[in-house]
């Protein structure tokens, strides 16, 4: 069973993910703009939440595995955006939270290769991890 979620840091101190999603928090001081963002961070929390009680495999359309890849992705609607946090589960006791990023609809080659860089930079977080396993911070 999957006891806790983390952070991945590369050596440099860098969390990928947590700097994607400081995006959506802190909140700035526009009340509409902050209520949007809340509600996402909020689905992005819940996502990771159930992830964990269910040790990584959430299913239907709001997870999937990256093909050719180490890792899934957990998905969230956003208007037109899609979000994308990408993370793997280590020993079955961890959830690592490598990146994330906006995948735009509708999307054509451009997006595609933006897609695969992301996918690409997650891969390498991903291997360095799986070589580096205290390379982490406690999600909370």
């Amino acid at each position: 069973m999957i006891s806790e979620a983390v952070w991945y840091r590369a050596n440099t101190g860098f969390t990928p993910a947590r700097d994607y999603l400081g995006k959506y928090f802190p909140l700035p001081e526009d009340n509409t703009i902050q209520n949007k963002k809340l509600k996402i961070y909020s689905k992005i929390r819940s996502l990771i939440q159930v992830a964990l009680e269910r040790d990584g495999v959430i299913g239907g359309t709001c997870s999937a595995l990256v093909r050719g890849y180490g890792f899934q992705e957990l998905r969230i609607k956003n208007g037109s955006n899609l979000i994308r946090i990408l993370y793997f589960c280590y020993h079955k006791d961890r959830l690592v939270l490598l990146s994330g990023f906006d995948k735009r609809e509708p999307y054509g080659k451009k997006v595609e290769r933006m897609i695969k860089e992301e996918y690409d930079r997650a891969q390498k977080y991903y291997e360095d991890f799986i070589n580096n396993p205290k390379n982490y911070e406690k999600y909370e």
